[in-house]
C-alpha cells in the first residue's frame, strides 16, 4: 500500500532541507565566529545565536524528529520518553530562533530610531543579558511539553513513539499552557516584529525626505547619495527578513489557531486529512525559515559574501593540497621552504588573471601563517615564485629519463645516515647477477 501523498513528499523534502540547511548554517557560524563582516559586535553576537538556533531546529526537528521516523522508525529516538525529550528541545530552539529574530529587530529599532538609549542598550553585554534571558525563559517555558505525550503504541512493554495525550485539549492547565504557548510563538513575535519593523522603515523614509530637501537647497544638481542607498538597502534588508519570517510561518500560525475552533488535533495518524495535511505543510515551511537567513544575508551583505568565497576558496585549496605541513616539523629547512614557493606557483601557472591570482595567494598566506610559517620567507617564495611570465610556466618542459628506482622512506631526524647504509650495502646488490641488471645504477633516495 502506497503512502501519503504529503508524507512521500516528506520523504525527499526533509532530508534535502537537513543537506542544503545544516551546511548552509555552519557556514554562517563559522563567518559570523571571524568577526570580518564589518559588522559591530552586537549584531555579530545576534545574528550568530539567530544561526545556532536554526541549526538546532534543524537537528532536533528535521534530522532527529522528521527523518529518523521515515527513515528509522524502531531506533531507540523513537523510545517515549527520549521522543518527549526530543520534542521539548526541538520547541525550545524553535522558540528560541523566532525570539532572537525579534530581539534582533528590536535591536535594530533602538540603534535607528532611538540614539540617546542606543549607547545603552546596543551593546555587547546587553546583547548577552538578553540572549541569556531569552534561553533561560524559552527552556523553563518548556519543560511542561514532556508531559503532554503517550505513547503511541506499545511494543513487548516499551512505549514507542509520541502522540498528544486526550487531556491536552480538555485539561485547564494545558489549555493554559497551550494559549501561552501560540501566544508566545509565534502570535506575539509576528505583532512585534511587523511593529518594530514599520517604525524602523517609517523612521528612516522620514529621515530620508529630509536628508533629500536639505541636499536639493544645497545642490541643484541630481547626486546620488550615498547615505540614502545605505538606508534602502536597510530596509530591503528588513523587509526580506520579516517578510520570509512572516510567510513561512503563517500556515503553522493559522493551524495553531484552528485547533480550538475546529475538530483538529496534533500529530493526527490519518494523514488524508485536511487539516492534517496542513499541519504538516506547515511544519515544512517552518523549517524552511531556518536556512532563508543565509542566502538573505549572502544576497545583501558585500563582506559576508566576500568571506563566504574566502571559506570556499580555503576548502578548495584544502581538497586540492590537503593540510600544509607544520613549520615546527622536524623537516629539512629545504623541504619546508619549498611548500611556500611550490603552492605560490601553481596559483601563478594556473590563475591567468593577476587579480584573481593575488586573492588566491592572499587566502595562501593566511593558512600559512596559522600553521607556523614567518612571513618575511614567505613574501621571498611568492616574489620569487612569480618572477616568471605565466606563459613560460604552462610551456611544457621535458626532463632527462633515468632509469633510478627511487628508495622511499617517510621521514625522520637521521633519515639522511641511509644513504651511507644504502651505499655500504651495495656490493651485496653487485655481487647478484639479476639484482646488478635490475639497480645498474645506485638507487635514489627519497622522503615523504
Amino acid at each position: 500500500m502506497s503512502q501519503p501523498v504529503i508524507i512521500q513528499i516528506e520523504n525527499i523534502y526533509y532530508p534535502i532541507l537537513a543537506i542544503v540547511g545544516v551546511p548552509a548554517n555552519l557556514v554562517t557560524i563559522l563567518i559570523l565566529l571571524r568577526g570580518r563582516c564589518g559588522l559591530t559586535k552586537c549584531i555579530t553576537h545576534y545574528l550568530l545565536a539567530m544561526a545556532i538556533a536554526d541549526l538546532m531546529v534543524l537537528i532536533f526537528e528535521v534530522i532527529l524528529y522528521e527523518i529518523n521516523d521515515a527513515y528509522f522508525s524502531h531506533s531507540f529516538l523513537n523510545y517515549t520518553p527520549i521522543c518527549s525529550l526530543n520534542l521539548v528541545l526541538l520547541f525550545v530552539s524553535i522558540d528560541l530562533s523566532v525570539w532572537f529574530t525579534v530581539a534582533f529587530s528590536f535591536d535594530r529599532f533602538i540603534a535607528i530610531c532611538h540614539q540617546t538609549l542606543r549607547m545603552k542598550y546596543c551593546t555587547k553585554k546587553c546583547c548577552n543579558v538578553v540572549l541569556a534571558v531569552i534561553c533561560l525563559f524559552g527552556i523553563l517555558q518548556n519543560i511542561p511539553t514532556y508531559f503532554i505525550y503517550e505513547p503511541r503504541e506499545i511494543i513487548d512493554n516499551i512505549p514507542w513513539s509520541c502522540y498528544t495525550k486526550p487531556s491536552f485539549y480538555t485539561l485547564t492547565m494545558f489549555i493554559v499552557h497551550f494559549w501561552l504557548d501560540t501566544i508566545l510563538t509565534p502570535f506575539l513575535p509576528f505583532i512585534l516584529i511587523l511593529l518594530f519593523n514599520a517604525l524602523t522603515i517609517r523612521h528612516i523614509l522620514v529621515a530620508n525626505r529630509i536628508r533629500i530637501g536639505l541636499r536639493s537647497n544645497k545642490c541643484s544638481e541630481n547626486h546620488s547619495d550615498p547615505e540614502i542607498k545605505v538606508r534602502r538597502k536597510s530596509i530591503i534588508l528588513l523587509l526580506v527578513i520579516s517578510g520570509t519570517f512572516i510567510l513561512l510561518w503563517m500556515v503553522n500560525f493559522i493551524f495553531f489557531i484552528s485547533v480550538h475552533f475546529i475538530n483538529a488535533q496534533f500529530l493526527e495518524a490519518s494523514y488524508d486529512d485536511p487539516a492534517t495535511i496542513a499541519e504538516q505543510s506547515g511544519y515544512m515551511l517552518r523549517c524552511l525559515s531556518s536556512c532563508t537567513n543565509t542566502f538573505i544575508y549572502a544576497a545583501s551583505q558585500r563582506q559576508f559574501r566576500d568571506e563566504l568565497m574566502h571559506v570556499g576558496e580555503r576548502v578548495n585549496y584544502l581538497k586540492q593540497f590537503g593540510f600544509f605541513m607544520r613549520e615546527s616539523a622536524f623537516h629539512p629547512q629545504y623541504i619546508k621552504e619549498a611548500i611556500p614557493y611550490g603552492h605560490a606557483q601553481h596559483i601563478h601557472r594556473t590563475c591567468s588573471d593577476e587579480e584573481k591570482r593575488d586573492r588566491h595567494l592572499k587566502v595562501l598566506k593566511g593558512s600559512l601563517i596559522r600553521m607556523g610559517y614567518d612571513v618575511q620567507p614567505m613574501d621571498y617564495q611568492f616574489r620569487h615564485a612569480t618572477m616568471k611570465s605565466h606563459n613560460d610556466l604552462l610551456r611544457r618542459q621535458t626532463q632527462d629519463m633515468t632509469d633510478r628506482v627511487p628508495f622511499v622512506t617517510q621521514y625522520f631526524p637521521g633519515a639522511e645516515k641511509l644513504c651511507h647504509v644504502l651505499h655500504s650495502l651495495q656490493h651485496v646488490i653487485d655481487n647478484d647477477e639479476n639484482l646488478a641488471k635490475i639497480f645498474a645504477v645506485p638507487e635514489l633516495l627519497e622522503f615523504k
